[in-house]
């Protein structure tokens, strides 16, 4: 009768390591989660300063009066930056989608293997 009132063990376990991992995890997941999303608006600012200063050298390019000099080569050179910085605003997103999918699947599995522990723990009392 005293096996009857203690818990059976869980075969394969893994509950409180689910919890102890997810613990662990989530803070590293959700803190690289704030540094993409703050670097993504910066590349974004960067972006658009690159589209400013970009109109603003085309500006003056048309208007060769008020300076003799060549500034298409400036002006290639601000398009290429922001053709890069908009690439990489891509991938940041992309990192992005991947991490908020991966912290939603640590969620998921967390919330099973609680559930499963409770189950357990109900049927055995």
């Amino acid at each position: 009768m005293a096996s009857s009132t203690l818990p059976e063990p869980v075969i394969g376990g893994g509950g409180d390591m689910s919890e102890t991992i997810m613990e662990l995890v989530q803070p590293t997941v959700c803190k690289l989660d704030e540094q993409i999303k703050n670097t993504r608006k910066s590349q974004l600012l960067l972006a658009n300063q690159i589209d400013v200063f970009s109109n603003f050298l085309k500006q003056i390019a048309d208007d060769r009066l008020m300076m003799p000099y060549d500034l298409e080569s400036y002006v290639s050179k601000m398009d290429e930056s922001r053709k890069r910085v908009l690439s990489l605003s891509t991938r940041l997103h992309n990192i992005h989608d991947r991490m908020s999918q991966i912290q939603r699947g640590l969620a998921r599995e967390s919330f099973k293997k609680k559930q499963e522990l409770n189950k357990t723990t109900t049927e055995n009392s």
